[in-house]
């Protein structure tokens, strides 16, 4: 049996990609030891050196196949801090979700660009508020339901504001 670690602190970006109607592009990943599957923004951490936007669409582009111009990232929307436990590490992770607007796509690839191997057990989709609040399905931000109708409300907030449960 592995023994767990400790890793820190990881800074995160993540990318909210809504389509015209409204609806948002979530992956399914399932975490190798406890088999518990999670449906997520696409993102992942900051290597050194790298800004957000950089960082984000390195990883747009690691997970999707995404080439996505940097002028296409939107403002930042919303922070959150959570406790991760992935494959025996435990982590404390600083996201920043940013908006990107786009038309719907059928992403070329979708996969975890910091592994070898792939971590997404299922067909990625688009997920309407409608869809998030009749879920069962764990969906992080467990709130995003309620955080997408906000936007849809209220447009995109002057500076990020946490959203930590």
């Amino acid at each position: 049996m592995g023994q767990n670690r400790a890793v820190g602190v990881r800074r995160a970006v993540r990318g909210l990609l809504v389509d015209p109607d409204g609806a948002v592009f979530l992956m399914r990943v399932v975490e190798p030891l406890s088999r518990r599957a999670f449906w997520v923004t696409p993102g992942g951490g900051i290597d050194g050196g790298e800004d957000h936007p950089t960082a984000l669409r390195r990883e747009l582009g690691e997970e999707l196949g995404l080439d996505l111009p940097a002028e296409r990232i939107g403002a930042a929307l919303w922070q959150r801090r959570v406790m991760l436990s992935w494959n025996g590490l435990h982590v404390e992770q600083h996201e920043t979700y940013y908006l990107i607007e786009t038309e719907r796509f059928e992403p070329t690839l979708c996969r975890d660009g910091d592994q070898d191997t792939d971590w997404v057990e299922a067909v990625p989709r688009w997920w309407t508020e409608d869809d998030l609040r009749a879920s069962d399905e764990h969906i992080a931000p467990v709130n995003l339901a309620d955080l997408l109708a906000g936007l849809r409300r209220d447009g995109a907030p002057a500076h990020p504001f946490d959203i930590t449960v």
